[in-house]
């Protein structure tokens, strides 16, 4: 399970990758994509940043990053990357999506799903999407970035993909027609994602007071053999 991050530690993902990928073509991806054409930002809540990558480029993409902090967690060859680091507390998450193109379509077969086996659950991107783009800067970092950002955010999100939403919690992803369908999710779905969400929270408050507890014990033996 994935969790939410705060904006600084996916700022700092992402300005990191997009220096790693300095002479590569890519794009911002999925939340990152929607967070950055929504408010200029990533969102703060979010548990990763996200990049499309073109196929041709995933051995130049793992080479660049297998020697980083980050490390490779995850792959499914030619298809996605994940790779995480711990940064300051949290977990720091970057996927790869890598893209190939069929005639004026891009095709995306991991995507939000990731059964790369079945066909009709790739994601189909119009091809100007991803080719007609421009230069902007976001988080002190010039990239490049699809002109027409506003619909593929909503091609991505659906028609009020303006309003923030809680993944998971307040909606889930399917593909339908090689396209993403957002719903409502399912309540026994929801009841299961409160759980774990409780037992998270549970779990943290116990390291807060078993860092509590240290933290007298070093305290303690600082006080003791100060000089």
């Amino acid at each position: 399970m994935k969790l939410p991050l705060p904006e600084r530690v996916n700022t700092a993902s992402f300005r990191f990758a997009c220096k790693k990928m300095n002479g590569l073509n890519f794009l911002p991806a999925y939340g990152t994509l929607l967070g950055l054409t929504r408010q200029g930002r990533l969102i703060d809540g979010d548990d990763d940043a996200d990049f499309f990558v073109f196929r041709d480029d995933y051995q130049r993409i793992r080479d660049r990053f297998i020697e980083s902090d980050f490390k490779i967690c995850f792959e499914s060859e030619g298809n996605f990357m994940q790779l995480r680091r711990f940064d300051g507390g949290h977990t720091a998450i970057i996927d790869f999506f890598f893209i190939e193109k069929r005639s004026e379509i891009y095709v995306d077969k991991w995507n939000f799903i990731g059964e790369v086996d079945n066909p009709a659950k790739h994601l189909f991107i119009p091809a100007e999407y991803i080719e007609d783009i421009c230069l902007k800067t976001f988080c002190g970092v010039d990239l490049q970035f699809p002109r027409n950002a506003d619909q593929f955010c909503e091609l991505l999100y659906g028609a009020d993909w303006k309003i923030p939403r809680l993944k998971g919690y307040e909606y889930e992803t399917q593909i339908v027609g090689n396209k993403p369908l957002h719903v409502p999710t399912p309540s026994e779905k929801l009841g299961s994602y409160k759980t774990e969400c409780q037992v998270f929270v549970e779990q943290i408050q116990q390291r807060k007071i078993e860092i509590s507890q240290e933290l007298e014990v070093l305290n303690f033996y600082e006080e003791k053999f100060s000089f």
